[in-house]
């Protein structure tokens, strides 16, 4: 199934009101070159390659990765266009959430403003504004200064509860990030501005990413130092886990580059200066940043520089001795690169455990070259091109491109990036003797802030790459390349990386439980091998052979186990690089899952055992799955166009179809596997016979079609999409379709088990429940106003399954349009499958994970 809508430029999510079709980053240009640095962590790499080409902008990734959860202001703000720009121009998209009373009382409920004070206000409310309209009560507030833009949208969507938390009032979001959200906050006793960084939600259950957020400010509250962002404060408010940091005005240095161009050589060579000393501070504690950079340096308009996220921090066993606690190696493993690839040190790509204080020095050494030019010191096509010329590249003259700049600062920048870490600074403390030398300097000078207007902070935490996974990475390196020298490694992967498809290997990558994640593997590097005979006909032609999947052991041939665990959540399934999980599709034997995302990738799961089993890769976002009925053959499809049949014994590519112009949203493949069906975003309906990858027909429909399907005997087709119809036709005759026509564009649809009727969901958050004999409406089962992304029946043809797109996953006896039971959101649900024993069900979701629920019994 598609997403909601899609950008055409780079297949995000778009929101219902999106103006002109595109997502807020590809409407404010974000997408620009920017190889100023990207943090990652090597699995992501793949992802990179084949979308950005390495050129995205901590900015831009900032936007793709939470613009949806910053949903409190409204999009025309977000994307920031005039009122009147858009579909639905002049039409408020908030006030139909709350009315103007709702919002009067929840301001005095959270005392962001007395009775009394109101009530003034309101007499003298400007003329252009109407009170009684919510939106407009709170555009007036805002004017008054009494609320905040982010207040006044959270209000008017009914999220008073988020305003508050514990002792503080939230004022405003200032970022985020993978270790957590930032706000700026207010301390309601003693009324300090704060910064206030907290742990998202969905990572309250999460061991391993509450371990390391509570490191992080363990980390910073363990230096003391002017040029080091303070904790303050750190607690947990009915599960949400937070802490509390001083909060500076300014901008970080990143920023202040693009803006005012390469500083003068004092004010870059004092900003270094400055950086040193607070990093000299953290280092004497034995705690190390490993993602020093621009973005993560503020200057505040006094001339004092703070580092910033400590997020990556890592702490010396030698830290033990000052009465900290061990490292824990599950929040730092061997081989996982993590930190910021333009300003990283050689050694810390080959292992981010082997970082220390001469790795910081290094990332300092390429900040400063960034702050005297402009740009990062090595360039490359992509991010794994940038980290061999850290390693293998001769560091970059400052003199030769800026002749003015003297030799003896050259020289110190020539040792702060020496390759080897024995050869550059062992101490920030000789560093700054030389930096200040240079400037002819004996002591520090300050550094005037320029004249122009102050931007609040909003890099308190790292909006790169890498730093959204909180699980425990997977290591880099394949087994069989682990000899190999990291030069040869990396190139092997981007060789794979760009090629067309590849297929990786499998390894362990599920938890037992939401509470534990295990690590990932690192998508491998490997030669294109000659090919096995297909087992379809000669026609259709391999691909590529993947190594041999793993011996299967005694409990990988049992069925899955009953679960033990109470009605909900039981398995978290993790592996999609932290991007929307689109599509999921279960075997009819129950043991195997297949499940794509807009990774561009497609996992087969081992359901007993939680491994995943392989993988495979499309050029672009895969936004639909399915089993053939003998669970030898998946067929995906997505942005790249190209309908694909792959063997999952085998491992390897059968059939590609081709000839589409716009994005496929949905596949399926027929009980007897002699057809496929395809529904594009191109609004074609299309029936492919397997054997020979020829069209039988095309249909052209109204609208996109979202969905599509075949009956359980194979006899039956049903479609639907954004004309707002389901259609229904013998499979061999299109034009004898019969339309029910539904309120909503239909963004999923599914056959009962029994083959009599039909299920659809859409825009309006009803799932309709349709006689496929009678041709009539049974009923609508009305759920909350929110989109419902997928449906699935129960084997008893009498419940079913539905999932919204703010998290909802329902469980319906749709006999009777009665709610049987409502799980936890703790996602948005994107794609649902019912497990054939119908107590179980997997759903795809929209932070990268793939669940599996225990479902109530419901058969009796």
């Amino acid at each position: 199934m598609p997403p909601a809508s899609v950008c055409p430029k780079c297949h995000n999510p778009l929101p219902d009101d999106a103006p002109l079709g595109l997502c807020v980053p590809c409407m404010q240009g974000l997408f620009y070159d920017d190889q100023s640095g990207t943090t990652v962590k090597l699995p992501r790499w793949g992802e990179v390659v084949r979308r950005t080409d390495g050129d995205v902008s901590d900015r831009s990734v900032e936007a793709l990765a939470w613009y949806d959860l910053c949903e409190t202001v409204s999009f025309r703000e977000r994307a920031g266009l005039p009122r009147g720009q858009g579909p639905g121009a002049g039409e408020s998209g908030l006030s139909r959430f709350v009315s103007a009373e709702t919002l009067m009382n929840s301001l005095v409920r959270l005392e962001l403003i007395e009775q009394a004070e109101l009530d003034e206000l309101l007499k003298r409310f400007p003329a252009d504004l109407d009170p009684t309209n919510p939106e407009e009560l709170a555009r007036g507030l805002v004017r008054f200064k009494r609320l905040t833009e982010y207040q006044a949208g959270a209000l008017l969507q009914g999220k008073s509860k988020g305003l508050v938390i514990d002792k503080y009032l939230i004022l405003d979001k200032l970022g985020a990030g993978g270790m957590g959200m930032v706000f700026k906050a207010l301390h309601r006793r003693i009324k300090r501005v704060v910064a206030l960084k907290v742990l998202p939600p969905s990572f309250a259950k999460d061991e391993t990413a509450v371990r390391r957020f509570h490191r992080e400010a363990e980390a910073v509250a363990k230096v003391s130092h002017p040029n080091v962002v303070a904790v303050l404060d750190a607690d947990e408010f009915n599960g949400l886990h937070f802490f509390a940091m001083e909060y500076s005005a300014g901008k970080d240095l990143k920023r202040l580059v693009e803006d005012r161009g390469p500083l003068p050589i004092a004010q870059a060579i004092e900003c270094i200066v400055q950086a040193a000393r607070g990093l000299g501070a953290a280092h004497a504690r034995g705690i190390y940043h490993r993602d020093i950079k621009p973005s993560n340096l503020l200057l505040d308009p006094r001339g004092v520089l703070k580092v910033l996220d400590l997020g990556l921090a890592r702490m010396d066993k030698g830290a033990n001795l000052l009465g900290d606690a061990e490292p824990d190696p599950e929040l730092t493993r061997p081989g996982i690169i993590m930190g910021t690839v333009a300003f990283m040190a050689p050694e810390q790509a080959y292992n981010s455990r082997s970082a220390d204080h001469r790795s910081d020095i290094y990332s300092l050494g390429c900040t400063l070259f960034f702050l005297l030019t402009g740009r990062p010191p090595f360039q490359g096509d992509t991010l794994m091109a940038r980290v061999i010329a850290h390693r293998e590249e001769p560091i970059p003259s400052l003199h030769d491109s800026q002749p003015d700049l003297p030799l003896a600062l050259d020289a110190v920048l020539r040792r702060m990036m020496a390759k080897a870490p024995q050869a550059r600074y062992q101490s920030v403390d000789e560093l700054i003797a030389d930096l200040q030398s240079c400037q002819g300097l004996g002591s520090a000078a300050k550094v005037a802030w320029p004249p122009s207007k102050l931007v609040d902070a909003s890099s308190l935490s790292d909006f790169g790459i890498g730093t959204k996974s909180l699980r425990p990475s997977r290591p880099w390196l394949l087994r069989r390349v682990a000899v190999l020298v990291l030069t040869i490694s990396l190139a092997s992967v981007l060789m794979v990386a760009v090629a067309r498809m590849r297929v990786e290997p499998p390894a362990p990558s599920v938890a037992a439980n939401p509470s534990q994640v295990g690590p990932r593997p690192e998508p491998a590097a490997k030669a294109i091998l000659p090919e096995p005979p297909p087992a379809l006909p000669s026609a259709i032609a391999p691909r590529a052979e993947p190594s041999p999947p793993p011996l299967v052991t005694q409990e990988e041939t049992k069925a899955v186990p009953e679960p033990i665990e109470p009605i909900g959540e039981i398995r978290r399934f993790s592996g999609h690089e932290d991007r929307l999980v689109e599509s999921i599709a279960v075997a009819t034997d129950g043991k195997h899952a297949l499940s794509a995302g807009l990774d561009c990738t497609v996992r087969y799961w081992n359901l007993a055992t939680g491994d995943e089993i392989r993988r495979f890769v499309h050029d672009g976002p895969v936004f639909s799955v399915a089993f053939s009925h003998d669970n030898r053959l998946a067929l995906t499809g997505g942005a790249d166009k190209v309908m694909r049949l792959w063997d999952l014994e085998a491992g390897r590519e059968l059939a590609p179809f081709t000839g589409f112009t716009q994005p496929i949203y949905s596949v399926a493949l027929s009980p007897d596997g002699k057809y496929a069906l395809s529904g594009s975003r191109d609004k074609s309906v299309r029936l492919w016979d397997v054997a020979t990858r020829s069209e039988v027909y095309s249909l052209l429909l109204e609208g996109a079609v979202t969905v599509v399907a075949f009956s359980p005997d194979g006899e039956r087709v049903l479609t639907g999409g954004e004309d707002k119809t389901v259609r229904v036709w013998k499979r061999l005759s299109p034009h004898e379709a019969f339309d029910f026509k539904s309120t909503a564009k239909v963004l999923c649809a599914a056959f009962s088990p029994d083959g009599h009727r039909a299920l659809s969901g859409g825009d309006d958050g009803a799932i309709v429940l349709w006689n496929l004999d009678s041709k009539q409406i049974i009923r609508r089962c009305e759920g909350p106003r929110d989109q419902v992304r997928c449906v699935a029946f129960l084997p008893d043809s009498r419940h079913a399954l539905s999932g919204t797109k703010a998290g909802r996953l329902i469980l319906w006896n749709v006999e009777d349009d009665r709610e049987v039971h409502r799980f936890d959101a703790t996602a948005g649900r994107l794609g649902v499958a019912v497990l054939p024993d119908g107590r179980r069900a997997l759903t795809s979701d929209d932070d990268g994970f793939v669940r599996l629920w225990k479902l109530p019994l419901v058969l009796e």
